[in-house]
């Protein structure tokens, strides 16, 4: 697991990264928070994106910095 504090503070739903970033992520690909939050992209209530796992990792590290 990776867990990226670039990536807590975007507080950003799963959705939303794959629309701003232009990737394909999957349930199995990324580490959410326990609880659910407010996404600031599109301000629901959803599971926050905390890190990676396996193969995403490397896109995610490329794409948000």
């Amino acid at each position: 697991m990776h867990v990226s504090k670039k990536l807590i503070d975007l507080n950003y739903c799963r959705s939303c990264l794959n629309e701003t970033y232009h990737m394909n992520l999957r349930r199995k690909d990324v580490v959410i928070l326990q609880f659910p939050q407010v996404c600031s992209c599109c301000g629901q209530v959803k599971n926050i994106v905390c890190g990676s796992r396996g193969a995403s990792r490397f896109m995610m590290y490329l794409k948000v910095r």
